[in-house]
């Protein structure tokens, strides 16, 4: 698939700095692709280990950078850009083509810090765009915003900028509560995963 659609360049976000991350920034540094980790959308189990990886990214040859950086970049033309896969991820065909769907609804998100658009919009902005209302978000593991490590407890939560409740989906309950139910009348799930190995992120 990356070589059908001229992939060159990856940008590495993740929730284990440690492990996931450190093993796909070396074998795709190793396999010859640009390679750019997000250092402020990287996280652990440990974040003391954080500098330490962030010093190992760079030693086997990508770059560190913030993500206003890499957006800025990408504005201003100064690297190239791979040439557009012909696909797009979920949450634009639902708001652009299928915003019948949740139009007029209460809509419980389903979704985490991978969770966005083509353009780095997330996806719990783009809700709006197909008219629809968000009611709650849910998080899988490691939280909605993917700052808990692996297999950590996460506690619910209010989202401070639109107050709505922010319900973990890995903390005391695995499944959404009828208290949670009555809050929604659709959900959008938009969990990004490589979906090569096992992970909770199926379950959930």
């Amino acid at each position: 698939f990356i070589r059908k659609n001229e992939i060159r360049e990856f940008y590495l976000t993740g929730a284990d700095a440690v492990a996931c991350v450190k093993s796909t920034c070396y074998n795709l540094c190793k396999a010859g692709y640009g390679v750019s980790v997000l250092s402020d959308c990287i996280t652990s189990y440990d974040k003391r280990k954080i500098d330490e990886m962030l010093r190992y990214y760079a030693s086997v040859g990508s770059s560190v950078l913030r993500l206003d950086a890499a957006h800025r970049q990408h504005a201003t033309g100064m690297i190239p850009r791979s040439r557009r896969p012909p696909y797009r991820p979920g949450i634009d065909a639902l708001v652009c083509d299928h915003h019948e769907w949740i139009r007029g609804r209460r809509v419980g998100l389903v979704a985490h810090a991978a969770s966005v658009g083509h353009n780095g919009v997330p996806s719990a902005r783009l809700i709006g765009k197909g008219r629809g209302t968000l009611a709650a978000l849910f998080g899988p593991e490691h939280g909605f915003f993917g700052r808990g490590g692996a297999g950590e407890k996460i506690a619910d939560a209010a989202h401070r900028e639109w107050n709505i409740p922010i319900y973990s989906l890995y903390g005391d309950t695995r499944a959404p509560t009828p208290a949670m139910l009555d809050l929604v009348d659709a959900f959008v799930f938009d969990i990004q995963t490589i979906a090569c190995r096992a992970y909770t992120y199926v379950s959930t």
